[in-house]
């Protein structure tokens, strides 16, 4: 059924370019055109999934204001023309609103991300200084502004929102679902609407053009479609990675273009002499190039985000998250340098049987052992201690204490906090201030083998009256 009404709702769209622009059977076809729409349209509302259907629960509402000022243009035309403003207009603009919020929730951005939101922006400012300049100020002429004027500026200040709404939809994602698509459809049509209106009436032209009729209606039938998308089992409006802080060439180019155009236009105007709209045309071109500081700032602010993650990666362990085996030694040497009058002690640890407790457990609980233990031992050392994950069931931890005995009872109560019942032995070294790293990493290790020697579960200390066996 649904689709039926689909397909019936794009033939009466159709049919409205055929009579004649500004007679009341064309605006009885247009005003039909919108009711089947909007069935069209309500029906699919009520297939979508409840906790997906407000958003377009709210552009249904405004479709609907939008019929009812459809058939009371209709009326006036037949039985009061010449009226406007009229209650027809005030519908139709009130239902810009509820569509417009809609749209908005059916493409959520996240809040910390502004790239697309600048881009939007950028690509706005530009086009309502050309519509100001070219459409609104043309109708607003005079000293004494009347509702007729306010009424028919107001249709170009909501296509500039509508706008805005499209090219966030288009800047925000490398590739859009179908039912963003088929809503950029729809504002499409809602802009070449107005757009054509008001280039006729700015120019003085016949005052009705067969195109805005045919958009128009096709602006129901795209929302009625989008809605039926999302009514299916596998509807998603947003798909792709966002891109809302990244710049591809064609999105540079756009920008570019919309940031110079007014200026652009107001050098031409400099040349021909004509200077009635250099002050829109000069306020515009300074909140564009203030929009274009913010977007390079973004930038900057993502580049400089984007280089504090890769540094971040190059440092650390990515199962675990404490430093890698490649930032140990800058680790241990800035630790040898800081200590001072202090003790230093290098320690290895690993997890006993760690082969075994992975068979057992799977590849996936041996992961999480690595890490419920490397954060448990970063927290035991305090901000005194480095640890780092040396290779597989290893960690190398060097230790700023007092003196070595205290160092040792804290390195040995990390034995305590090993995860999931799990055992560790401990091979504990003494820097004592002449050893380069390489050695008193080696004696480490030498006290690591005789714990494991020993028993396991242990912590030794080297000492070189009792040399481990090796």
């Amino acid at each position: 059924m649904i689709r039926g009404l689909g397909f019936l709702a794009v033939l009466v769209a159709l049919s409205c370019a055929l009579p004649a622009p500004g007679s009341l059977t064309q605006s009885l076809v247009h005003a039909v055109s919108a009711a089947v729409s909007a069935l069209f349209l309500g029906i699919a509302l009520t297939r979508i999934q409840p906790a997906r259907r407000p958003p377009y629960r709210l552009i249904f509402y405004g479709v609907l204001c939008f019929v009812l000022g459809e058939f009371l243009a209709f009326y006036y035309l037949r039985w009061n023309p010449g009226v406007f403003p009229n209650f027809a207009d005030a519908l139709l603009l009130v239902g810009y609103l509820p569509i417009a919020v809609g749209v908005w929730r059916l493409d959520p951005q996240p809040g910390t991300r502004y790239g697309a939101m600048l881009d939007a922006a950028i690509v706005t400012v530009s086009a309502a200084v050309l519509m100001a300049v070219f459409l609104i100020v043309p109708q607003m002429s005079g000293t004494d502004w009347n509702l007729e004027q306010m009424v028919r500026g107001l249709y170009p200040l909501l296509d500039v929102l509508l706008l805005f709404l499209s090219t966030r939809m288009l800047f925000g994602s490398s590739r859009l679902g179908p039912v963003l698509r088929w809503l950029i459809a729809a504002m499409t049509c809602v802009l070449i609407t107005d757009i054509t209106i008001n280039i006729d009436l700015a120019t003085g032209g016949s005052g009705f053009l067969r195109l805005p009729y045919l958009t128009w209606a096709f602006f129901y039938v795209c929302l009625g479609i989008a809605a039926s998308v999302a009514a299916g089992p596998t509807a998603d409006e947003r798909t792709g990675p966002t891109t809302t802080s990244g710049l591809t060439v064609t999105r540079l180019s756009v920008l570019a273009v919309s940031a110079t155009t007014p200026s652009l236009v107001l050098v031409i105007s400099a040349l021909r002499g004509d200077y009635s709209d250099d002050i829109y045309l000069g306020i515009g071109s300074l909140i564009l190039l203030a929009l274009v500081v913010a977007r390079i700032w973004d930038l900057v602010r993502v580049l400089h985000d984007q280089h504090a993650a890769l540094a971040r990666t190059a440092r650390t362990d990515p199962l675990t998250g404490v430093a890698n085996r490649r930032s140990w030694d800058f680790e241990l040497a800035r630790s040898m340098a800081a200590t001072g009058a202090g003790t230093l002690l290098v320690a290895l640890l690993d997890l006993d049987h760690f082969k075994k407790y992975n068979d057992v457990q799977g590849h996936q609980g041996g992961d999480d052992l690595l890490r419920e233990v490397a954060r448990a031992w970063s927290l035991a050392i305090g901000p005194n201690g480095r640890i780092a994950r040396w290779g597989g069931e290893e960690f190398a931890v060097a230790l700023s204490c007092p003196d070595v005995e205290s160092g040792v009872r804290t390195l040995d109560e990390l034995r305590a906090v090993v995860p999931f019942g799990q055992t560790c032995s401990i091979g504990v070294a003494h820097w004592e201030g002449t050893q380069n790293a390489e050695e008193i990493l080696h004696r480490a290790d030498e006290a690591l083998y005789r714990a494991k020697h020993d028993g396991r579960d242990r912590l030794v200390l080297w000492s070189a009256e009792v040399h481990p066996a090796v």
